[in-house]
């Protein structure tokens, strides 16, 4: 199952064409040298869904290639083609069912094609004893079976699987991608590029999405402007207000990753500790609120833990 959004295939399309990873099974296609299987590392979800389609649409191609207006890049698109099999198929994330038509399909040849692909989107929330049951079918593939695999976090993909996948890690979009692709799906506020670090979800979604922005705004407000207690009953019911806690969290974490790298680099270990320390309250938050969705009470604890993790990175 693809995910549906609304910008147009044919402009990401034309990123796909400028990536590594496109250069990587381009050159693996025309050395007729293509693996078994692949693993996608990507900066998001949107990102990972449209590469690990457009990767599929290439090797099915064939000897013409890649041409996403092809009649069996738009067969995959649409779910039609019979050798290509997209999962988790009906929901977010791979269940027992699909992990169990997976390795019986694999076994099948394929009836249109020269190969059977077998594209496994979110792998990163995939469970540990799920991903072990992959593993026999990954160290013995059936002949002309290629299996693509999508994440954001590679470190939660087991070595094990790891070690059996050519991995592409996808290099960062350059700011100008970035705005070329948006002014090519009708955005008129270039601003947002600046604030994506690299990542097109993010770009899209600042440019488009109303509700992410007021998150984006949030986040960014709690991690750099908010400094006093007198302050936390505003913040709390900014964050009521905007009820996806788990998305906020997400945010915080993203917006002070990058922090952390050059906080590091540059031998910063206040910054480093504040911006470690403040993820791994956003972290803890989210788990706690997708386990229990007690929004009132983990909002201020959030605003309170954030402000003391300053505090004491002052001393």
């Amino acid at each position: 199952m693809w995910y549906t959004y609304t910008m147009t295939k044919i402009n990401f399309c034309n990123l796909y064409t400028k990536t590594n990873i496109y250069n990587m099974i381009e050159t693996k296609r025309q050395a007729r040298m293509l693996g078994h299987a692949y693993l996608f590392v990507t900066k998001d979800s949107m990102t990972e869904e449209y590469i690990t389609r457009m990767v599929a649409e290439h090797i099915m191609g064939e000897g013409a290639g890649f041409d996403p207006n092809s009649d069996v890049a738009l067969k995959i698109e649409h779910g039609n083609h019979v050798d290509v099999r997209v999962y988790p198929r009906s929901s977010d994330v791979i269940l027992v069912d699909d992990l169990k038509d997976i390795i019986y399909e694999a076994y099948i040849r394929p009836t249109q094609s020269q190969y059977k692909i077998f594209v496994l989107k979110n792998f990163d929330d995939v469970g540990v004893l799920s991903q072990n049951k992959l593993l026999k079918v990954l160290e013995e593939p059936p002949t002309d079976v290629i299996f693509l695999l999508g994440c954001v976090q590679e470190n939660k993909v087991l070595q094990t699987i790891r070690s059996r996948c050519e991995i592409g890690r996808l290099a960062d979009f350059s700011d100008s991608d970035i705005t070329q692709f948006l002014t090519a799906n009708g955005a008129n506020n270039m601003d947002v590029v600046k604030c994506a670090s690299g990542s097109l979800e993010v770009a899209y979604k600042l440019a488009f999405d109303e509700k992410f922005n007021k998150i984006h705004t949030l986040a960014h407000d709690l991690v750099y402007n908010l400094s006093s207690s007198l302050d936390a009953a505003g913040y709390a019911r900014r964050i009521i207000d905007a009820k996806e806690l788990d998305t906020l969290c997400d945010e915080i974490v993203r917006l002070l990753h990058e922090n952390v790298s050059i906080a590091a680099n540059n031998n910063n270990m206040t910054q480093f500790k504040l911006s470690s320390k403040i993820m791994k309250i956003a972290l803890v938050t989210k788990k706690k609120f997708l386990a229990s969705g007690n929004l009132n009470i983990l909002a201020d604890n959030l605003i309170l833990q954030i402000l003391e993790a300053k505090y004491l990175c002052k001393k």
